[in-house]
This record gives C-alpha cells, sequence and structure tokens, in this order.
C-alpha cells in the first residue's frame, strides 16, 4: 500500500511526534488505516466467524485510539474510503485474489492444527467489509465524531483537508499508514501512532527546505516530488523496471524537469520503458494533483487543485481517470437492497423539486442508473441514507403495502 520503501528512504525526514502536539486543533483519521490495524487482532474470527463477539474487536481498537486523541483536546475527523478509482482496479484484483489464496491457506493451515500459521495467513486474508465500515460509523454517529465519506481515495480527501483552513473544515494533520498521502502532498502526516499517541512526523515544508544525510529536496517543489513519487511506482501505476525510490529521486535531482526524465529513460538502454508509460505517467500524475473531492461546505464535488490545462491535453478529455461522474459507489455494493429502498425513497420521501434539484448538480438519473445516486445519500445525506441502512427492510416492506393499499383503492 502505498509508494515502495517511500518511508524507508524518507527517514531522514521523519521525527518523532506526540499526538498532544495537536491539541486544540483537528487531525484527519484514514479509517481503513485504523480499520486494518484494528482487524490484525481478530483476523482469524473474522475470516472464520464474522457475526462471533471477538471479531469486533477492531472497532475496539478504533474507538481506543480516537479516544486517545480527544483525551489530549485533538478533534479526530475521520475519512472513509469511497468508490474505486478506474486506474487503481488491477492492483485492487491482484489484493483481492491474494486475499482469497491466503484464506485458503489459513483455513487449509488450521485444520493442521497450526494456529499460529493460520493466523499469519488470516492477517493477509481479512478484508475490511462495507458492513464493518458501518458498524464502525455507527458507533462514530453515537460518540458525535465527525466523519466524511470520500467519494473515491480517502487519501485525496484528507490531503484536500489539509489544505483548508480550519474555519473551513479544514485539518492541521493526517494520521494514516499509507505514504500516499506523501505523494499527494499532504502538510502534515503522522505515521505509526501507537495507542499512547506517540508517531513519526512527517512535515511537506520542512521537508523541501532541508537537507540530511545528503538528500536535498531544495530544488523540487510539489509537482517534482510527486512526480517522484509516481516514477518509484505506485498502486495507480507500476515503475518501469529498475526504477525505485532511491533511482526516482536521482533522475528528477539531476534534471529537475519531469518531460527530460521520461525522455532520457526512453533513450536509456538499461531500461525497459512500454510505448505507453509516458502517458500512463501524466495520467497518474493528474490523479495525484486533481483527484475528484468531496467539499462539505458546498455539498459538492471537485478537483483536490484546480485542474490546469496540461493535464487537460495529456487526459483528451477523459476526466473519469479522476474519479466518474456522476460514479458508481462500491462503498455499500454488498447490501443491494439499499438501491431499492433509495428508489423508493426518492418517490415518497422527496419532492419533485428536490429530485430535479439533485439531478441538475450531479446529472440524469432514471430507474437504471438510480445507484449512482446512492453516493450523494452518503454524503449529501448522509443521516437519510443510514436510517436506510438500519431501517430499510422495514422500510421497503411498509412502501410495499402502501402501494397494495393503493392498487386495492383503484380496483
Amino acid at each position: 500500500m502505498g509508494i515502495p520503501n517511500l518511508l524507508r528512504f524518507m527517514k531522514p525526514f521523519i521525527e518523532p511526534v506526540h499526538i498532544k502536539k495537536y491539541a486544540g486543533q483537528r487531525v484527519g483519521i484514514d479509517a481503513y488505516s485504523w480499520l486494518h490495524k484494528g482487524a490484525y487482532s481478530c483476523s482469524m474470527e473474522l475470516c472464520m466467524n464474522p457475526k462471533s463477539a471477538g471479531a469486533r474487536r477492531y472497532i475496539s481498537y478504533f474507538m481506543h485510539h480516537v479516544n486517545l486523541l480527544r483525551h489530549h483536546k485533538v478533534v479526530p475527523v475521520v475519512v472513509f474510503d469511497g468508490g474505486s478509482m478506474p486506474c487503481k482496479s488491477a492492483t485492487d484484483e491482484d489484493r483481492h485474489k491474494k486475499r482469497e489464496l491466503s484464506l485458503v491457506l489459513g483455513k487449509e493451515t488450521l485444520k493442521q492444527g497450526n494456529t499460529a500459521a493460520a493466523i499469519d495467513f488470516f492477517r493477509k486474508a481479512v478484508q475490511i467489509t462495507p458492513s464493518m465500515a458501518y458498524q464502525l460509523i455507527q458507533i462514530l454517529r453515537s460518540e458525535n465524531v465527525e466523519f466524511v465519506v470520500a467519494p473515491y481515495e480517502a487519501d485525496a480527501q484528507l490531503a484536500y483537508l489539509a489544505s483548508l483552513d480550519a474555519d473551513q473544515g479544514g485539518i492541521a494533520a493526517v494520521i494514516t499508514e499509507d505514504s500516499d498521502l506523501i505523494a499527494y502532498g499532504c502538510t502534515a502526516i503522522i505515521f505509526k501512532m501507537d495507542r499512547f499517541g506517540k508517531g513519526e512526523e512527517f512535515i511537506m515544508d520542512k521537508t523541501l527546505m532541508t537537507v540530511k544525510d545528503g538528500l536535498s529536496f531544495q530544488d523540487f517543489d510539489q509537482n517534482l516530488f510527486t512526480g517522484m513519487c509516481v516514477l518509484a511506482g505506485c498502486d495507480f501505476l507500476p515503475s518501469v523496471s529498475g526504477i525505485g525510490t532511491k533511482r526516482a529521486y536521482s533522475l528528477v535531482s539531476k534534471h529537475k524537469s519531469i518531460d527530460l526524465v521520461l525522455s532520457t529513460l526512453k533513450l536509456d538502454k538499461r531500461y525497459s520503458v512500454p510505448d505507453d508509460y509516458t502517458g500512463s505517467f501524466w495520467k497518474t500524475l493528474a490523479v495525484f494533483n486533481h483527484a475528484r473531492v468531496y467539499d462539505v461546505k458546498s455539498k459538492s464535488l471537485k478537483h483536490l487543485k484546480p485542474l490546469e490545462e496540461q493535464y487537460l491535453d495529456y487526459l483528451a478529455g477523459d476526466l473519469d481517470i479522476l474519479g466518474p461522474y456522476p460514479y458508481k459507489f462500491h462503498f455499500i455494493h454488498e447490501l443491494e437492497y439499499v438501491i431499492s429502498v433509495c428508489r423508493n425513497l426518492m418517490h415518497y420521501c422527496f419532492s419533485d423539486s428536490s429530485v430535479l434539484t439533485i439531478e441538475h448538480d450531479f446529472g440524469t438519473t432514471n430507474n437504471g442508473d438510480i445507484h449512482l445516486l446512492v453516493p450523494f445519500f452518503l454524503n449529501m445525506h448522509l443521516h437519510l441514507c443510514l436510517f436506510v441502512l438500519e431501517e430499510g427492510t422495514k422500510m421497503t416492506k411498509r412502501v410495499q403495502k402502501q402501494k397494495q393499499k393503493q392498487g386495492s383503492q383503484r380496483n
């Protein structure tokens, strides 16, 4: 997850920190990062008996850390991943296959009586499901903890919030285990925070002005830094064989131009550069700079940063790579009944003017495309969508009875 070996490479610029440094400030939390860490403690239960009490220990882990922040007067803002990015589909599929294989091996090893080895496989197999995220959301709501469901990558949403002032809903730092936040240009990141609040802090502005252990980013701007990360390989684009973080740094530091670096790679016979690599590189860089995010204040989608003309040329009008718009949402794909309930809610709970407003803002919808509205229920009408998740079956039965009553009256 993230840029391979980036944190190890950037170690000279990462310093110890305690969360109390951010007392009185808002700090973003990469929800799935803590969910994954919490799930490790109950991975066997999640894989073998997900409805058991032991399989909910990930919630205790998560809320312990939330309460730790609140104890130190830090305001937590939890951000969940949303839909899958098209350019990440290959990575997601590969991870899914690896998890399935690990699950099979874990069950076989457990049957053989080797519990310790089985747990290692289960930790690799465990998957954060929509129902797990939803159970956590219920707890966050009851505890009045602020949370946001990103339209796509939580990393992009967190980076966007970090770019805002506090009075605009911004955050002072992000807690995560994902080095992609560095590539997104997040201003302050806390990695490896333990149960006592100690972690490791990366500050972007400080890094770009500092020379340490022979490494200097003083000639880098944010775009060059992100370009270095993309060259090193990421979830959206694998690196050219033979190019890692160290080599990517050397190339960017030497040429100080992404165009020159790409041209040099093509001419260097030591590297086998795919024909479509340059185009894919610029598209990936566009994702890190201009991914679609959710603006809580305006209740609308926008780009992480205003889209630049050069990227419009590289994207050739295909802005879906930044997050399809309107888009299919997979956060609750396992709860398919919500789609039909949302259709009923659209008919029974909204006036015609409300429906028209949603269609005007997010694109025309019809019965075949009603699933496109589900993410907007999560962000624009979050309380309503969560009510659907809790009471969906009851609502459906009530609507069906009402339709039957109306039908009998007509007859």
